[in-house]
């Protein structure tokens, strides 16, 4: 599956850290991940897909924790 969202619960068991990457707990944070999800298919077919600059940093801030902690498991 490319959902985010379905990748997120099925890695829960592998490591808590992961659970932090891109945490759920506020509505910025749900907002975030939200454009995150979108991105793979609706950033590249539907010209609609808007994200501001400062989105994209911490986006990619968590992109990078992501990395790390998935080479590390």
């Amino acid at each position: 599956t490319h959902d985010l969202a379905i990748l997120r619960k099925l890695t829960n068991s592998l490591d808590n850290a992961l659970l932090h990457v891109f945490p759920l707990d506020t509505p910025e944070n749900r907002h975030l991940f939200k454009l995150l999800r979108k991105a793979y298919v609706d950033a590249r077919y539907k010209p609609s897909y808007k994200i501001t600059q400062s989105e994209l940093d911490i986006l990619i801030q968590g992109v990078d924790k992501l990395l790390t902690i998935g080479r590390k498991i």
